[in-house]
């Protein structure tokens, strides 16, 4: 990554897809598990290689990655390997009303899996409490929701709920 000033980044080589309101990485994520089995598969994918850059000005982010490709028969931790069927993903997160983070993205590939679109949100209820929120559509194949809450318990021990489901032709 280079820093390129005045809030540009660029990006090159192996990086996370931008999509998802869950974390890939288990050191970044509020819970233990994926909601809907979706750590192998599902509409949000992991790794990409390719290049990417990032914007921020003020309450505003955009970015934006052409990469090898959306998804792989080698699973989430990398791409393709060829730039003959690229991919794009783009975001943009908005954090101007307090307490509130806004983000959108969307994805498309040139495999023929049709485009998906995510939206989530986070609300900090107070210091410690959070809700968060997402929809994700899937051009090809209905749509998976989100609905969580994170409070500490204790100095130690934060409790996560959530509650999620999803509608498609192909789900297990």
């Amino acid at each position: 990554t280079v820093d390129a000033g005045s809030g540009l980044s660029i990006t090159g080589g192996k990086f996370l897809s931008y999509m998802g309101y869950e974390a890939f990485d288990p050191i970044n994520m509020d819970q233990i598990s994926y909601a809907n089995g979706d750590l192998l598969g599902g509409p949000v994918p992991a790794y990409h290689t390719g290049v990417k850059f990032d914007v921020t000005k003020g309450d505003s982010s955009f970015g934006a990655a052409l990469v090898d490709s959306i998804y792989s028969v080698g699973g989430p931790f990398k791409g393709d390997g060829d730039f003959k069927k690229p991919g794009i993903e783009a975001y943009y997160t908005y954090k101007g009303i307090k307490d509130v983070q806004l983000w959108f993205g969307g994805l498309q590939d040139t495999d023929g899996n049709g485009a998906v679109y995510d939206f989530w949100a986070t609300y900090a209820v107070n210091k410690t409490d959070t809700i968060g929120v997402e929809y994700l559509k899937k051009e090809s194949d209905g749509y998976n929701w989100l609905l969580s809450y994170k409070t500490p318990l204790s100095a130690k021990v934060t409790l996560t709920s959530r509650i999620s489901g999803e509608s498609s032709s192909v789900a297990d």
